[in-house]
């Protein structure tokens, strides 16, 4: 029997309350926008839903503006990996904005990828 196609898309984007990563569940969204305000604590992501994935990883790529981490290195783009826990999973990539705010200022680009091909793309512009 042949094993259905993954399906990936992007179930909400924008603004979210703060995400407590300990709390075990996906924040919520607060406002769907592709522009971000520029002001620290402000919460912003995508939560992608995953179905027929159960037990596959998946690659997601946080792509920002350059800035300098605490060593003064150019920061590279974020990376991690989704082990999907379920046939209909969500989960929520995002960041919350930091001083200094205008570092971070430009454009970031949220992807998932099942490591040959793009899947789902959601683009974002911080902005003071």
């Amino acid at each position: 029997m042949a094993q259905r196609p993954l399906l990936v898309k992007i179930r909400s984007y924008g603004l979210y309350d703060v995400w407590d990563r300990r709390a075990g569940h996906i924040p919520s969204c607060q406002q769907f926008t592709q522009t971000i305000p520029a002001r620290p604590g402000v919460e912003f992501g995508v939560v992608v839903n995953i179905r027929d994935g159960r037990g596959s990883c998946l690659d997601w790529r946080m792509e920002h503006p350059p800035f300098r981490n605490a060593k003064g290195r150019i920061e590279p783009a974020f990376v991690g990996v989704i082990h999907v826990g379920s046939n209909d999973y969500d989960y929520f990539i995002g960041d919350q904005l930091w001083d200094p705010v205008v570092d971070l200022c430009g454009p970031w680009t949220i992807s998932v990828s099942d490591g040959s091909q793009e899947l789902v793309c959601q683009r974002f512009l911080i902005g003071l």
